[in-house]
């Protein structure tokens, strides 16, 4: 098994789970394969069926959608003597010519990387929008960058860049507090979010009522972690975190994020 940490050689990789590299592997095996099958047994010629060269077209599309100038070059020269009137080829001729087109390929892939991801990591960077959901990002459109690069480097494991990107996207988030509150957002950070916090603790279900009290005090544990790692951040700007505090530090802002958009937003 392949380990996921770890780049490695794409020409390793063609039978791993990344459809077109193994379909590109397959072709090209297929079509050795097919050219032992259909030669003549005098070993002079050889005829390529319809369906074969309709495989060699769909490799073609592969290697242009790889980016593999060299491979397609090659390929392009191999082609323009199959389409040539006669129908028939030189076995020994197409086969050696199959046999440096493929070497062309694996000399190309060898200079490429593949990054191996393990299957949840591989749907949050494939879908990285979808670990906040879109009523958050609805409500706070801004911050659709950073969640996409913060879920993005968690998928890589890049925990303090995941940190680096939240905090980014919580700015947003305490500025929509701030404005609900009443907080002046322009002054220093550390003034706004003690503010904050402090219109936070008055609220009461005696005078704000029941619903408001109970928002405010299921945003406020939120906004007391965030707060924190906030003020970390903005002090210990070279900090690192592990992956513990980062997932949950992306776990907590998410849901600072979604407790918001119940109510608040750009």
């Amino acid at each position: 098994m392949m380990p996921s940490d770890r780049f490695v050689s794409l020409w390793d990789m063609l039978e791993f789970n990344a459809e077109r590299f193994v379909r590109v592997s397959n072709l090209l095996m297929s079509l050795q394969a097919g050219l032992s099958a259909n030669i003549n047994f005098d070993g002079h010629s050889f005829q390529i069926s319809e369906s074969a060269f309709k495989d060699l077209i769909s490799l073609r599309d592969d290697l242009l959608l790889m980016e593999m100038p060299v491979s397609v070059a090659a390929f392009d020269r191999v082609l323009e003597e199959m389409k040539r009137p006669a129908p028939h080829f030189q076995a020994d001729w197409l086969k050696g010519r199959i046999v440096n087109f493929s070497t062309v390929v694996g000399d190309e892939l060898r200079a490429k990387t593949f990054l191996s991801l393990p299957s949840a990591s591989a749907a949050i960077f494939g879908d990285p929008e979808n670990k906040f959901g879109h009523v958050v990002l609805d409500a706070f459109p801004s911050i659709v960058p950073e969640v996409r690069e913060a879920a993005k480097c968690q998928a890589l494991e890049r925990w303090t860049a995941s940190v680096m990107h939240l905090m980014r996207a919580l700015e947003v988030g305490l500025q929509a507090m701030a404005r609900h509150y009443e907080v002046e957002p322009e002054q220093n950070w550390n003034a706004v979010l003690e503010q904050v916090q402090s219109k936070l603790k008055a609220i009461s279900k005696k005078t704000d009522g029941k619903a408001e009290e109970q928002w405010a005090s299921e945003v406020g544990t939120h906004f007391r972690f965030l707060k924190n790692a906030f003020r970390n951040q903005a002090m210990h700007p070279l900090a690192r975190y592990d992956e513990e505090a980062a997932i949950e530090i992306f776990d907590s802002t998410k849901s600072f994020f979604r407790h918001l958009a119940t109510r608040l937003s750009e």
